[in-house]
């Protein structure tokens, strides 16, 4: 008995000594009489996931400062503004750009296609200088970047129709505080009984919609006095005021915008369908229950 101890006591210390140094071998080299400090790994999303799925959301863009062209009274006001309103009012998730280049413009466009599902809605806005050229039925964003005697800078509606086009966002409203290139559709009008609106907003979310709400001229028109351009004004006013909780953007653009904004912008306001852009005769339902 007294042989058994010792070399149980020696074979305990022997296996203590390879452990030890086992555990030893596997710490990273500096810590050794250190508390190692605790990492965490957080996981990357599933290829295609988006925490975005049903949500409202708003890229809106005001350019002030341009660099060759005259720069803009409301534009950031109005930007701002929107953006805010938007959100407080409406739930939407604002990203907002402010002078903008012609590359920030495309690359958040990019973003948009990317990030968000098929079961989301999407505003854009815009508040800068614009251009129309009748020969060629074609209109264009100027970024802060734009020369107007070079193309190569400017966003053509076309730009941003394809952009649009391949945004899953089942719902898209461009709102263009200046020009914009569209085609002008007879859609069905009438009036909507309140026993039957709930069914017209239903299927105006069902359809897929790609519209435009555009203002009567080239660039804000700021009003007299004012921190805002009339048609920015205008839509803020109809944003703030309606008295539905939900309703269309058609329904915005006509009760608000259309003849204000007329009367005091030098210009006609349209509202329309975004030509070859997918559009499924539905609309922008703007809703105060959205997912905040």
């Amino acid at each position: 008995m007294r042989d058994l101890i010792p070399k149980r006591e020696s074979q305990s210390l022997l296996i203590f000594l390879v452990v030890f140094l086992v555990i030893g071998s596997l710490s990273p080299p500096g810590l050794h009489g250190q508390t190692p400090k605790r990492e965490v790994a957080t996981a990357d999303p599933m290829p295609g996931a988006s925490p975005l799925s049903g949500s409202y959301h708003a890229l809106v863009i005001g350019n002030r400062e341009y660099r060759n062209l005259p720069k803009l009274q409301t534009s950031l006001n109005d930007a701002n503004a929107m953006a805010q309103l938007l959100h407080e009012r409406y739930g939407f998730v604002t990203r907002v750009l402010l002078n903008a280049t012609r590359n920030d413009i495309l690359t958040a466009l990019a973003e948009c296609r990317r990030t968000l599902s098929d079961e989301s809605s999407l505003l854009i806005y815009y508040a800068g200088h614009g251009y129309f050229d009748r020969d060629r039925d074609e209109a264009y964003w100027f970024p802060v970047d734009a020369r107007p005697d070079n193309r190569e800078k400017w966003v053509s509606a076309d730009d941003i129709t394809r952009s649009v086009r391949a945004i899953r966002s089942k719902h898209i409203l461009i709102i263009s505080d200046s020009r914009y290139s569209i085609v002008l559709t007879r859609e069905v009008t009438g009036i909507i009984t309140p026993s039957e609106r709930g069914v017209y907003l239903a299927r105006m979310r069902a359809l897929k919609s790609r519209t435009v709400m555009i203002g009567g001229s080239n660039e804000p028109v700021a009003e007299e006095g004012g921190a805002h351009s009339v048609f920015a004004t205008a839509v803020m006013e109809g944003l703030s005021h309606m008295e539905e909780n939900e309703f269309t953007g058609r329904k915005l653009f006509e009760k608000y915008i259309e003849r204000r904004d007329a009367s005091q912008s030098h210009g006609e306001p349209q509202y329309s369908v975004i030509r070859d852009s997918g559009h499924e005769y539905g609309d922008f339902v703007f809703s105060r229950k959205a997912q905040k």
